[in-house]
């Protein structure tokens, strides 16, 4: 048993003769502050901290307002597809000086432009168009 205590001593010497000297404890400076990281590695930390505080305080609103702006967009799109492509009626109104209305609903964008202008030409001539005579 002798034998082993002193195999065992003779090896922990060797040891530490070969070790540098330095401990896990070593990157603790005597103000009980870590020493760790050095300039550009510190830097890297600070800012990822602060692009996640940012993303956090403002990366939620952010996002549900680009939710908001892709479906005012899709919809309007959506809107302007059945509007000019399926042909939904347009209504023309035309309203007299009594204050008078009256409506005529045509299809496609071109028809309402033309029969807007046809209407100004015939109230301009002094007729009475009607809108059961169109639709």
């Amino acid at each position: 048993m002798r034998a082993r205590v002193e195999a065992h001593r003779r090896t922990r010497a060797a040891r530490r003769a070969r070790d540098d000297g330095s401990r896990w404890y070593d990157v603790v400076d005597d103000g009980g502050c870590l020493n760790v990281f050095d300039g550009w590695v510190a830097l890297v930390i600070v800012v990822g901290i602060v692009v996640a505080v940012l993303l956090f305080a403002f990366g939620g609103p952010v996002l549900l307002i680009g939710i908001d702006l892709v479906w005012f967009v899709l919809a309007f799109v959506v809107g302007a597809i059945g509007r000019f492509v399926f042909g939904r009626p347009w209504r023309v109104e035309a309203y007299g000086p009594s204050g008078e209305r009256r409506d005529w609903y045509v299809r496609g964008f071109g028809d309402a432009g033309r029969l807007r202008d046809t209407l100004q030409a015939e109230f301009d001539a002094g007729l009475d168009p009607s809108p059961d005579i169109r639709s």
